[in-house]
């Protein structure tokens, strides 16, 4: 995940130069300006970008949400509806 974060800031980066900011949240005390081709743990290693559990992250990923409980798990309300 964390080397998939870099190749996605490349790619938003199109081509072109892109900041990681020190600390990723809030203001940032620093600022990296990268080239197209430098990943961003060269500069901020992934250890500091992580957000802890319970922050802005779901840590069990996302629930299926539908009408069929055949192949959804929550209703269309986000109730959860297997036992």
């Amino acid at each position: 995940m964390d080397e998939a974060a870099d190749d996605v800031a490349k790619v938003f980066a199109n081509g072109q130069p892109y900041e990681v900011f020190d600390p990723p949240q809030g203001p940032p005390k620093q600022v990296f300006v990268l080239q197209p081709t430098e990943a961003a743990s060269t500069k901020l290693p992934f250890e500091k970008r992580r957000d802890g559990l319970g922050t802005t992250h779901h840590e069990a990923g996302t629930l299926r949400m539908g009408t069929d409980p055949n192949d959804s798990i929550t209703n269309e309300d986000a109730v959860f509806t297997r036992s």
